[in-house]
């Protein structure tokens, strides 16, 4: 990180260790060595601040988590900046940079939908993305959020009169004007966002390229999930980001995080066009790397497999249920200390898809309550009475709901006394959107229904439980299905060995359909941003091929197609790459013909009319007609959508 010529820089470090083993602090410690040393010896960044570190996660339910976590080292660089004297006057500050459907993305939605929190109502996203001060773990409820002077941000305030902030507004950010308006020192997003980069100018703050300082550090946390179709798209968009951020020839440093992955080389080298160097190194013995050793002493997870030979799927799941949730219930009702107990109060109930997860919601309410009551007159006590509504983790989820939820979680079982002291939830029904960076310690106990897809998959999610206590997963085969039976089968093998059975990744970001989806937004991105007086929303008329600045542009996007796809896809990529610019100038030269401008993205104009524009929405699809690129919002599958009439048609007898 100091030495900028030091030939490791040009490594990814990739940090792989076992779920819970403290990869979120390391590269979290990394992040605050990051700013502050930045800080001590570049007069600029004291003055002017901007993005240090770039923070990127897949997940929605993991970037709001992670965002929370960060919060508090952020507010610990602010406070040891506002402590010393050499450490400049820009704040040191965080932003969220995430899809509108999480946090509003405009100023004047994100103060309309702060005007509907004030007022008792729930808005579809929200910046109140914080609920409990990361200083000193107050909740801050919707009045904490107050606009500041001239509508100019967001003010957080943390209502305890002894926090250590003083009733200072908190360094923190989740709207994307403001986040344009003063960059944060780090910035924490999805990799969707990064899709705008051919869309939007305003994007040029976060890299500096009008006169302030490129992000020196890029952390892409969970990287095994950057593969399949997101990460052949993501590879495209990364050629981009990793241009925008090299500053005078020095490229950013890139860390990797994951617990699952195979064949880390060949993934980190269609990613990011890499070599990769694995941390910790591998030692003499499993249990003992010198970087890490085995707690022989310490927690565990105990894994329970069972099967349902003879009986019906769905009655295996709530007897299941149902004696998970009694078992403790009956033990608390006879004495055990809530303490001891509280680890298995909440149980996490996980699903391999939506269907399953809609059918247990009904389960909850029915046959597990009777299932219960069963149990309860065999144990001889009082059967254990759950909510009525179980939280529900998956993409059904509103975006705003996602905090809450996360903070009910850690609600701990208590004896009572209190009654102001919020109660634990009895379940949880989960996708796999918990089962990456989801982080509540007090959970120890997972029922997993039917063995996930993926070994990754498996260990990732029932990882979410026994994070510093012993925890216990039971999981549930279908007996009808041949691939649980199997695993059944080898169960005490398959556990013992768990890691040697992660599957590897594909990755391929210059294969041929992942071009036709992206390659051109890739080029416009890179000419907008990076060649002299064509970063206006209007500029896509003057694009000229021969310039000194977008041949060499071009030049390095053919050599990391190369390099990238290992020469496999090159001579293919070249020959679109070509055909992409000579489009560009065609369609500029007409428009400059015809006296008109071409816009970079489609966009209305008044009286109904439209001005030539050079690409298009790919929600939208492609209209007849016209020669715009579809170009994708998201790095994830995106189809137009289709309107259709329902019509009732009445016949008579």
């Amino acid at each position: 990180m100091v030495d900028l010529a030091d030939p490791d820089r040009d490594h990814v470090d990739l940090l792989w260790f076992p779920t819970g083993g403290g990869k979120t602090e390391a590269y979290l410690g990394l992040t605050a060595f990051q700013i502050l040393y930045r800080r001590l010896t570049d007069a600029a960044r004291r003055h002017e601040g901007g993005v240090d570190v770039l923070m990127r996660y897949t997940l929605r339910l993991l970037t709001v988590q992670q965002f929370q976590r960060a919060a508090a080292l952020i507010c610990a660089c602010e406070a040891i900046r506002i402590e010393r004297k050499d450490l400049g006057e820009a704040p040191i500050s965080l932003g969220l940079y995430v899809g509108g459907d999480a946090t509003p993305n405009r100023v004047s939605k994100a103060l309309e939908a702060l005007d509907l929190e004030h007022d008792g109502q729930k808005p579809k996203s929200t910046p109140r993305q914080l609920l409990e001060c990361p200083v000193c773990g107050s909740r801050l409820d919707a009045d904490c959020y107050e606009r500041a002077p001239d509508d100019a941000g967001i003010d957080i305030r943390c209502p305890n009169e002894v926090c250590a902030t003083g009733g200072k507004p908190l360094p923190v950010m989740t709207v994307d004007d403001f986040i344009y308006n003063a960059p944060p020192s780090l910035l924490i997003g999805t990799i969707d966002k990064f899709a705008q980069l051919p869309r939007r100018n305003d994007i040029r703050a976060l890299f500096g390229l009008d006169g302030g300082l490129r992000p020196g550090l890029i952390v892409q946390d969970e990287l095994h999930l950057i593969s399949g179709p997101l990460g052949s798209i993501a590879g495209l968009y990364e050629t981009v980001v990793d241009l925008l951020c090299t500053d005078d020839g020095i490229r950013p440093k890139v860390i990797g995080s994951t617990a699952t992955i195979g064949q880390a080389r060949r993934q980190v080298r269609a990613l990011f066009d890499r070599p990769v160097l694995q941390f910790p190194p591998s030692g003499f013995e499993a249990a003992d790397s010198f970087f890490a050793v085995r707690d022989k002493d310490g927690p565990d997870r105990l894994y329970v497999g069972l099967c349902s030979a003879g009986r019906s799927p769905k009655f295996a799941l709530q007897a299941a249920a149902a004696a998970l949730l009694q078992g403790i219930g009956h033990l608390v009702n006879v004495g055990a200390d809530p303490a001891l107990a509280d680890p298995f109060w909440t149980a996490v109930l996980y699903f391999n898809s939506l269907r399953e997860l809609g059918g247990a919601h009904v389960l909850l309410q029915d046959d597990i309550p009777r299932q219960i009551a069963f149990l309860a007159s065999r144990l001889g006590g009082g059967a254990r009475v759950l909510e009525t509504d179980a939280i529900e983790l998956s993409s059904r989820v509103s975006s705003r709901d996602l905090p809450d939820f996360l903070a009910q979680l850690g609600n701990p079982l208590t004896d009572g006394s209190d009654p102001f002291e919020p109660e634990p939830r009895d379940a949880v029904l989960a996708s796999n959107m918990i089962s990456v960076g989801v982080d509540v310690s007090r959970l120890g106990l997972m029922l997993v229904n039917g063995q996930p897809k993926s070994t990754a998959e498996y260990i990732q999610a029932s990882s979410r439980v026994g994070r510093g206590i012993d925890g216990l997963v039971m999981t549930l085969y279908n007996f009808g299905r041949p691939r649980d039976v199997s695993h059944f089968e080898h169960f005490l093998t398959y556990h013992g060995a768990l890691y040697r059975s992660v599957e590897a990744t594909s990755v391929t970001p210059w294969a041929p359909r992942a071009r036709d989806k992206a390659l051109h937004a890739v080029i416009v991105a890179a000419v907008r941003h990076l060649s002299h007086g064509m970063d206006g929303d209007e500029d896509a008329v003057d694009f000229d091929a021969k310039a000194e600045d977008v041949r060499l542009l071009i030049a390095a996007i053919r050599q990391r197609a190369d390099t990238a796809s290992e020469g496999i896809e090159a001579e293919a990529a070249a020959e679109d790459i070509d055909a992409i610019v000579e489009e560009w100038a065609w369609r500029g030269a007409g428009a400059r013909a015809a006296g008109t401008d071409l816009l970079y993205w489609k966009r209305p104009a008044p009286f109904g009319k439209t001005r030539p524009y050079l690409m298009t929405s790919a929600e939208e699809g492609g209209q007849p007609g016209t020669l715009a690129w579809i170009t994708p919002n998201s790095m994830r599958e995106v189809e137009p959508s289709t309107a259709f009439v329902l019509k009732s048609i009445s016949r008579r007898p």
